[in-house]
């Protein structure tokens, strides 16, 4: 073994360069904190990855021990790679990797082209000014013959726009979709949803 070789990030050399870059990636904007849901293990007490989980019929378990493991937002330190996606997508092609490797990188870069709408929701028992939901499109033809939107079981404003008469069945919707691991609902290919 060659030991000049070794690299642990708990060097002065790598975590004051680690510390540089994050304070040049901050001082440009491409580093911020947001709120992310999260797959936290409470008795683990941290934070765990997707890899680091598995689905049972119970629900989400920590790879360690199989504690439960619960969704919920967390500020997280997050990078902007959305402003490289270009560059990303471009620079795939130098890579001796395999083709489904290089999809999967695609599909992570994340990069569509299409035109973002705003509808602005009125609602009684939420007096803010940013009720606002954000649609996708690359068709923008096609908004003016919008007569519904499907929110994610994560967007802030499902608990004001779910009528009274719904409420029970949006909520046992929403727990059986908390249970279930990220991988598996990119799995899924039949969409599901309930009526608010």
């Amino acid at each position: 073994i060659d030991w000049s070789k070794e690299l642990a990030t708990l060097d002065d050399y790598f975590y004051q360069r680690a510390q540089w870059i994050f304070k040049k990636l901050f001082e440009k904007k491409l580093a911020f904190l947001e709120d992310v849901e999260v797959n936290f293990c409470e008795k683990l007490g941290t934070v765990l990855a997707n890899d680091e989980i598995i689905q049972t019929n119970e629900g989400i378990v920590s790879e360690r021990g199989n504690f439960p493991v619960i969704k919920k937002k967390m500020k997280q330190w997050v990078l902007k790679i959305t402003k490289y996606a270009e560059r990303l997508l471009e620079d795939l092609k130098f890579l001796d990797w395999k083709e489904d490797i290089k999809e999967i990188q695609k599909k992570w870069i994340g990069k569509k082209e299409g035109f973002i709408f705003n509808f602005f929701i009125l609602l009684e028992n939420n007096k803010k000014d940013d009720n606002v939901i954000e649609v996708f499109t690359t068709k923008p033809s096609t908004i003016f013959g919008v007569n519904a939107l499907v929110l994610a079981p994560e967007h802030p404003l499902i608990d004001f726009l779910v009528s009274e008469e719904n409420i029970s069945k949006v909520n046992v919707y929403l727990e059986q979709v908390r249970k279930k691991t990220n991988l598996e609902k990119q799995k899924n290919q039949n969409k599901t949803g309930i009526f608010t």
